[in-house]
Formats: structure tokens, sequence, C-alpha cells
């Protein structure tokens, strides 16, 4: 399973044994650190992207790193852009997401921010 397969599926477990304890991912918001508060996140922005996918990749651009294009939508409009994914052990200890445009990125933080509010991935 990959971990945009993951996330879509809001697989909690798969997205723990994915990544790092001391995981890094650079949303296009902040930076989250760690298994716990990553794992949160994820399984949010699962719910949150409907017909998350990749559109190409995942392409090797480095020893320890991927690149994917991916794609999504967010109630009914379209969002792209990437991920970069960079493991250390088999795991991902580091991620970053790019995505546009705009106003569909925004709408998508607000719904994120509203599901961690409210208690984090467990709950959304």
């Amino acid at each position: 399973m990959s971990l945009l397969e993951a996330m879509a599926d809001r697989d909690r477990d798969a997205l723990g044994a994915m990544v790092a304890d001391g995981v890094v991912f650079n949303s296009p918001a902040t930076a989250y650190e760690g298994r716990e508060q990553v794992v949160d996140v994820l399984t949010i922005a699962g719910g949150v992207f409907q017909g998350l996918s990749a559109s190409r990749g995942p392409v090797s651009i480095g020893p320890d790193e991927t690149l994917t294009l991916i794609e999504a939508g967010v109630e009914g409009e379209p969002l792209n852009g990437f991920l970069l994914e960079r493991t250390e052990g088999g795991r991902i200890a580091e991620l970053t997401i790019l995505l546009r445009p705009l106003g569909t990125l925004q709408t998508a933080l607000r719904h994120i921010a509203r599901g961690m509010a409210e208690g984090g991935g467990s709950d959304a």
C-alpha cells in the first residue's frame, strides 16, 4: 500500500507503520513533527481530499527520495501538486506536499484545521 492509498483509506495503522518516529511533514500550511501528529493530519487530509491519487510517479529522484505528482478534489474543485518522500531505514522520515490552486488549498486547510481541533485523525 502506498502513502496516498493509506491516506485515501484513512488507514491510521498503515500510516503509522510507514512513517518513522521522528517524521517531519512539511504541509502547505505548517510543519508537523512526530508519528502521532503526522498520522493524525494525514488521516484527516485523506478524508478531505476526494479521489486522492497519483497522476505520475512515484519517480526516484535520489537514493532515498521519490517524487509523485498528485491530484484530488475538495468540494468539487480540482487540486494538484506533488508529494516528496524521503526515507530512512525503510520508513518515511520526511514528506513534503505542495498543492495548488490557492483557493482550493485554503478550503482544504480549513477542513483539516477543523478536524485537528475536533480531536485529530482518530475522530475525524
